[in-house]
């Protein structure tokens, strides 16, 4: 085999091989990809505690006693915070609003009236005489304008009567 027909035979060979060894991307490449891109939105970050104990307002020079007290705040990173609250009933929503959400602070939360508390009895050896308290879990609960959700649990513990075995609505 003579070489031009050596070469002819190589060039017809290499030649449709050459489109798939190729690493260019064309130039409307770029554009599909960045639309195909998935954004990652991360949910906000909640600083700080939730309590159900005893609250002064140094304003007003009131002490508040038995009530749920946050001392915090949420940020969003990669967005804006559209709710921050409390969940006293664990279904996920926010029943009871917090101000000033990208604020450190602390803040009484006004549940007069509401009926959120629904503590058990804490009984490890499940014998009702041997319960040691009382406790409800509530949640802190903080959402972004991108619907991401940031949930925090917290035990609030009630004082037991140890005459009557009921949980009493007092702070532990």
């Amino acid at each position: 085999m003579s070489t031009d027909k050596l070469f002819i035979l190589l060039l017809v060979v290499l030649l449709p091989l050459s489109g798939c060894l190729d690493t260019v991307e064309p130039a409307g490449a770029d554009a599909a990809h960045s639309d195909a891109e998935i954004e990652i939105n991360n949910p906000p970050v909640i600083y700080g505690e939730l309590r159900f104990w005893d609250y002064y307002d140094y304003d007003t020079s009131t002490l508040y006693e038995d009530v749920l007290v946050v001392q915090g705040m949420t940020k969003d990173f990669d967005g804006v915070i559209v709710q921050f609250g409390v969940d006293t009933d664990l279904d996920g929503n926010i029943d009871f609003n917090l101000s000033n959400p990208d604020t450190y602070h602390l803040q009484m939360i006004d549940t007069n009236g509401t009926g959120w508390m629904n503590p058990v009895m804490w009984n490890p050896t499940g014998h009702t005489m041997d319960a040691e308290y009382c406790y409800q879990w509530i949640q802190l609960i903080s959402v972004d304008d991108d619907g991401a959700k940031q949930i925090n649990p917290v035990n609030a513990i009630f004082e037991l009567d140890g005459e009557t075995d009921q949980c009493t609505l007092e702070h532990n």
